[in-house]
């Protein structure tokens, strides 16, 4: 806002004393502007002191200037920023005029910028490009119809490479998103078009290009689902490369700890750790915020992939520390949410309880997922009367429409799975023990093998 009015007040930018006064006047509601202090007619008053009846065809056209000027204001601080951009429109200038010195001087400039640009990401290639571009422009006009001397000073084959590497990364981008919605709504996408990006691809991966590595990497585990370019990305991810964007990284993150969860609900115990091993790649280069939030699903699967892995210090540590940025609407229930399973994996089972039973989730999975935690406690804690009511409740989420058909799966092996197993606490049969240890193995989506099979261990141990 200090540096909008510094624009204003500048004569080159801003003309209007008016604008000044109306920016001054109305600056100190911003962010909302939400008072009737600065309503247009009394505005219009404080602008030409209170003598002038309001005319609001004055008014809206005040208004619209100060939003033409606030445009140019963007633009302006947008391209302060971007030396690139700015580099390039300054040569154009100059090429324009026909000065050719000073254009020259500016391309190589522009050069200099583009290979010393840390971030090797689209605005990279596409500047690369650029750059080919008004090299061949430059040198084709002072070679003047020297196709030799235009052949020794231009590099015709790094302008289709920068061309192709630009192409590729937004070709690799929205597949990408299209391959992650055809998986979830199970949809085919154009093979042969998927089969020509590849093959451009495998021109240029694996040859020292980091960024087009990890979108490679990221779409091919889109595409196929294969374990090779899980740990792959994994690896290429974590050498924290300073040429990889940040919206890169955090899209890699994302689809490496989607990856993990739909292995996880497979019954796959090896990707917990796995989750749990990115979630702290990602929590320490600040990768799991958005505009300094943290999504309440993030939060929770972290708290309860922790506890379920043992790495109850990390777990509580980061709960504790992220839980400002959660938010406010859900801040506490959430957070009631994650410390109850923090509390349960540390084996402190009543305060996990009394948690648990605080927590006000709106969001039926959440509640389904809350209600899987109760049971486990009560269990833990002998409360089998109360139990066996709750599981009789979870029963009823079985005919709910929104419950998708693999977590209706889980819930019912889950209702059934802990009936048998308070039924053989109560009264232990080796038979009966072998059956459901056959059964809970059998169950290849059960996110909760794990702890049930360490309450059989304990029941065959006792």
């Amino acid at each position: 806002m200090k540096a909008f009015e510094n624009f204003l007040l500048s004569p080159y930018f801003n003309q209007s004393t008016k604008l000044v006064r109306l920016f001054k006047l109305i600056e100190p509601y911003h962010p909302g502007f939400e008072s009737d202090r600065i309503k247009k007619e009394k505005i219009y008053k404080l602008l030409h002191g209170g003598k002038a009846d309001y005319n609001d065809a004055t008014m809206r056209e005040l208004i619209s200037d100060l939003f033409k000027q606030a445009r140019i204001f963007i633009a302006h601080e947008q391209l302060r920023k971007d030396n690139l951009e700015a580099s390039m429109l300054r040569y154009q200038w100059l090429h324009a005029r026909q000065l050719a010195k000073l254009s020259e001087a500016e391309i190589e400039q522009h050069r200099a910028l583009v290979d010393n640009h840390p971030v090797h990401d689209h605005h990279y290639y596409h500047h690369r490009r650029q750059q080919d571009i008004k090299k061949f422009e430059f040198v084709t006009e002072q070679s003047q119809g020297s196709e030799d001397k235009l052949m020794q000073q231009f590099d015709f084959f790094a302008t289709v490479h920068s061309l192709n590497r630009e192409y590729l990364i937004n070709c690799l981008t929205i597949h990408i998103y299209l391959l992650t919605l055809s998986n979830i709504y199970k949809f085919t996408l154009d093979q042969p078009m998927l089969k020509q990006i590849e093959t451009l691809a495998l021109l240029y991966i694996n040859r020292g290009d980091i960024v087009l590595d990890l979108y490679f990497n990221i779409f091919k585990l889109a595409q196929t689902r294969e374990e090779a370019f899980f740990f792959e990305l994994k690896k290429r991810l974590f050498q924290k490369d300073r040429r990889v964007p940040l919206v890169l990284m955090h899209e890699a993150g994302i689809n490496l700890e989607n990856f993990c969860l739909g292995k996880i609900r497979l019954g796959e115990d090896k990707f917990t750790h796995e989750v749990m091993e990115i979630y702290r790649f990602e929590a320490d280069n600040n990768l799991l915020t958005h505009n300094n939030s943290l999504s309440y699903i993030l939060y929770c699967n972290i708290a309860a992939r922790g506890a379920q892995t043992g790495e109850i210090a990390w777990t509580d540590t980061f709960i504790e520390q992220n839980k400002k940025l959660l938010p406010e609407e859900y801040r506490d229930d959430v957070y009631a949410y994650a410390k109850a399973h923090v509390l349960f994996g540390g084996g402190n089972y009543k305060e996990a309880l009394k948690l648990s039973l605080s927590c006000n989730i709106p969001f039926f999975v959440v509640k389904i997922l809350l209600r899987n935690l109760v049971a486990r406690i009560q269990y833990e804690l002998d409360m089998l009367d109360e139990l066996q009511i709750l599981l009789r409740s979870m029963q009823h989420h079985l005919k709910d429409e929104k419950l998708t058909e693999d977590r209706r799966q889980h819930l019912q092996t889950f209702i059934t799975m802990m009936r048998q197993l308070c039924e053989l606490k109560g009264n232990y049969n080796r038979p009966k023990l072998e059956e459901l240890s056959n059964k809970l193995e059998m169950h290849k989506g059960f996110a909760d093998k794990k702890w049930f099979r360490e309450k059989l261990m304990e029941i065959q141990k006792r």
